[in-house]
């Protein structure tokens, strides 16, 4: 294993403050024990993209393979060369444990070809996180080696006066997931493999095999946005955030199956905007929080409220039931464990279950 030494320039030590990374460094968590793959040569422009990801993960262990890739009649044929050795791509991944990999060079925008189907093979075998640079031709549009719809692709921001700003040459398009720091250097290609950084920080922190999903949900519930409120093609979904290192994160993305709604006939098509489980602004503070719940609302018309009782979701026991006063926060609310995860159910008219009841959907 190479150890890889850098001076700490000013501006990245800043962005690092900025965004969370730091915290997370001080907290032991560094990226030790995840192996990743570089897919450059070792070239000055290579060199730099390695040394971003360390920026992100200083222990981690980064691989630089060159990789080699073609497409002939729909078949790929894809080796990469590392150490004087070269070995195919898939046998290099398995023999090296390779959890991420970064591209930061450019191509096209295509979908659903031969080349995303390989790519999405590996990805889901071996649980990798794999980005490519999103491309420097601002309103000209996206560009990337690996298929949009395999990598995540990632633009890149300045932080200026302590404000986060788009770099105005960083490429527009819809195959933008995230924004991030390209640290001192211009051009996505230097973004990109920092974003890399911090999933890998995840992985280290909740396990080498959480997947893409996971990682790309994880910070769509923990970003900045930059420019549109939610998802735009500028800054896709804001600037990525490193999360409170206590906070235990559901992999599963609160995707319970539920034997039934609480409600009967809810209107699904009415439940939308900040009622939705995710990052939000809190309606009472302003600020912006992650809400951990979905609100379902059984207003019908104009402020009459039709009082349906609320079923419980699966059985379970009730472990809460009380009221929270003042006028804020649930008012009337119970929780319900059902064997190891749990439902909440809050702003209630009435309660008709106390601690201890056994409940059934």
């Amino acid at each position: 294993m190479e150890v890889m030494m850098y001076k700490e320039f000013k501006e990245i030590k800043e962005q690092k403050k900025y965004d969370g990374v730091q915290s997370w460094h001080d907290a032991g968590f560094r990226g030790r024990g995840i192996n990743v793959w570089n897919t450059e040569s070792a070239s000055d422009h290579g060199q730099t993209t390695t040394r971003r990801i360390y920026d992100a993960a200083p222990d981690c262990n980064v691989l630089q393979a060159t990789l080699t890739l073609s497409s002939k009649n729909g078949e790929i044929t894809a080796v990469c060369e590392y150490m004087g050795v070269t070995y195919d791509v898939e046998a290099f991944i398995k023999e090296f444990n390779i959890k991420a990999v970064n591209r930061s060079i450019g191509g096209g925008t295509a979908t659903d070809t031969a080349e995303s189907w390989f790519w999405k093979n590996l990805r889901d075998k071996y649980s990798l996180l794999i980005c490519n640079s999103a491309g420097n031709d601002g309103q000209q549009g996206c560009g990337g080696a690996i298929p949009p719809d395999v990598a995540v692709y990632v633009a890149a921001c300045t932080l200026t006066k302590g404000k986060p700003k788009r770099a105005n040459y960083s490429s527009v398009g819809k195959e933008v997931v995230f924004i991030d720091f390209p640290g001192i250097w211009n051009g996505t290609s230097f973004a990109s493999p920092y974003f890399l950084g911090k999933g890998i920080l995840l992985k280290s922190r909740f396990g080498s095999d959480i997947t893409q999903d996971h990682i790309v949900n994880y910070f769509k519930c923990h970003c900045e946005d930059l420019q549109a409120e939610g998802y735009d093609d500028y800054t896709g979904y804001g600037l990525p955030i490193m999360g409170k290192i206590e906070e235990e994160w559901r992999w599963d993305n609160m995707s319970i199956n539920l034997k039934c709604l609480p409600v009967d006939n809810l209107n699904l098509d009415a439940v939308k905007g900040s009622a939705l489980y995710g990052k939000r602004y809190n309606p009472i503070t302003g600020l912006q929080q992650i809400h951990h719940g979905v609100d379902l609302n059984t207003l019908v018309t104009g402020q009459h409220v039709n009082k349906k009782p609320v079923k419980a979701t699966a059985d379970g026991t009730v472990i809460v039931s009380k009221m929270q006063g003042n006028g804020k926060g649930y008012g009337n609310y119970i929780v319900i464990n059902h064997g190891g995860w749990y439902t909440l159910q809050a702003q209630l008219d009435t309660r008709l279950v106390n601690v201890g009841q056994k409940v059934k959907a």
